[in-house]
C-alpha cells in the first residue's frame, strides 16, 4: 500500500468569502488548509494568478509545487518534499483540452511511483470530458507506476462519475457526499488499488468554509489527530463579480 495523505480544493473564484480578497490572502488561506489538513498531496483549481503558487511556498518551506494554465483556469499541485519527490524519468504533463495536470512523483521511504493527476472538468462539456478520458485511459494502461491518484471537481453527479470511470480501476473516496454549499457532489479523488481503498478515510472540511466547494482530503496514514468531518452548512459572504474582475485573484 502507497502512504498518502492528498486533498483537493476547488477555490471557485465566483464563490470565495469576501475575506479572500487578494492574492496574498488566498495563498494564505490555501497554505492553512494544506497544514489543516496535513496532505502531503494538495491540488488547487480556480487559481488566477501564477503568484499564488509562490505565496503559498512561502507559508509551506517542506513543500514543492507547479502552475499551470488549462485554458479558462490554472490548477496548482503541491507536495511535501520530504515524502515525495521527482523521480528520475519524472513527467509532467498538462492539457489544455482535457483540463489536466499530471505529475509523476515517487514515495521517497518506499519508492513508490505514482501519477499525481489534478483536474477541474467543465460543466457539461462532453468534448473535453472525452480528450481527459482518452488520455486517462492511456495513462493507466501505459505509465508504468503503483499508483494512481486523481484529485478533482468533475462537474458532474456521483452516479455520472461513477459510470464515467467504470472499468478503469479507479474508485470514489466520497461516496456522494456534499461536497458544495450548493449540497451537490461535484468533487471528489479517484484513487486505484494500489492505496488502499478499505484503508481510505475521507475528511470534509463544511464547517466555517470561505470557499462554494468544500476542501475534501483522504489519507490511509495515522495523522497526528482524527480530523472531524464537520457537517455545519454557511452561508458565504461572497465577493462581488466587480471585485473579481477588478482584482484578478
Amino acid at each position: 500500500m502507497i502512504p498518502c495523505t492528498s486533498a483537493a480544493v476547488n477555490c471557485d473564484w465566483t464563490g470565495r468569502h469576501r475575506s479572500l480578497n487578494t492574492t496574498e490572502k488566498l495563498a494564505s488561506h490555501c497554505a492553512d488548509l494544506v497544514n489543516q489538513l496535513q496532505a502531503n498531496l494538495c491540488s488547487f483549481s480556480e487559481v488566477r494568478q501564477e503568484r499564488v503558487l509562490r505565496c503559498m511556498l512561502e507559508k509551506l518551506p517542506h513543500h514543492q509545487g507547479i502552475v499551470e494554465e488549462i485554458g479558462y483556469d490554472r490548477i496548482i499541485a503541491v507536495w511535501d518534499s520530504r515524502v515525495w519527490g521527482f523521480s528520475e524519468d519524472a513527467n509532467v504533463v498538462v492539457d489544455k483540452q482535457g483540463k489536466f495536470v499530471d505529475v509523476e512523483l515517487i514515495h521517497k521511504s518506499t519508492k513508490q511511483k505514482i501519477a499525481f493527476i489534478c483536474t477541474h472538468q467543465p460543466a457539461n462539456n462532453i468534448s473535453c470530458n472525452n480528450a481527459f478520458m482518452f488520455q486517462l485511459e492511456r495513462i493507466i494502461e501505459e505509465r508504468e507506476v503503483d499508483g494512481i491518484m486523481l484529485n478533482g471537481s468533475f462537474n458532474m453527479d456521483y452516479e455520472e462519475l461513477v459510470d464515467w470511470i467504470d472499468g478503469l480501476g479507479l474508485h470514489p473516496c466520497l461516496n456522494n457526499q456534499v461536497t458544495t454549499q450548493s449540497g451537490d457532489c461535484l468533487d471528489n479523488i479517484l484513487i486505484s488499488e494500489g492505496f488502499g481503498f478499505d484503508k481510505m478515510r475521507s475528511t470534509i472540511l463544511r464547517k466555517e468554509s470561505k470557499l462554494s466547494h468544500f476542501p475534501i482530503c483522504v489519507s490511509n496514514e495515522n495523522r497526528s489527530e482524527d480530523l472531524e468531518v464537520e457537517e455545519t452548512e454557511v452561508e458565504l459572504e461572497q465577493l462581488t463579480r466587480e471585485q473579481i474582475e477588478n482584482e484578478g485573484f
